[in-house]
């Protein structure tokens, strides 16, 4: 099974939205500060894809991370008609969750919560918000010249 590749970004300082990528789980996920030894994930858009690459998407889960790494998926936690396909991939789904846990560099209390969150890679940040809205102002003006617009 391949590692996921995942990314961060700083939403607030309680949580996070995590992009994982490369696996047999893609998808984005919620991920909360720890919080007296307990922490949650739960899916925005996770795909669980099978051997033939077809795709189911879960939105319905709560994933737990307790200390030491420990990721707990209660299966009453885990509602819709999906439950079968995420029982059969639990181990990949386990993962994938774990990996977006430790995707994420969390600021010491009291510290600047405005700093970007930590990616996979060691030594690389994430844009920061203003650097964000530039390029994607940036990407607009481009289009708009393309398309003869002032």
């Amino acid at each position: 099974m391949s590692e996921p590749i995942v990314t961060g970004h700083d939403m607030s300082r309680f949580w996070r939205l995590v992009a994982i990528e490369n696996g047999p789980i893609t998808g984005t996920v919620w991920v909360t500060k720890p919080d007296k030894g307990e922490q949650r994930i739960r899916p925005v858009d996770l795909i669980i894809w099978d051997e033939r690459r077809s795709g189911m998407m879960i939105t319905d889960l709560t994933a737990y991370i307790r200390d030491g790494g420990v990721v707990e998926i209660p299966e009453y936690m885990i509602r819709g008609d999906a439950r079968a396909e995420v029982l059969d991939q639990i181990e990949a789904v386990k993962v994938a969750m774990l990996a977006a846990s430790n995707a994420i560099t969390w600021p010491e209390d009291g510290a600047d919560h405005a700093v970007a969150s930590a990616v996979r890679q060691p030594g690389e940040r994430l844009p920061s918000h203003e650097q964000a809205a530039q390029v994607l102002e940036g990407d607009a003006r481009a289009e708009d010249a393309q398309e003869g617009r002032p």
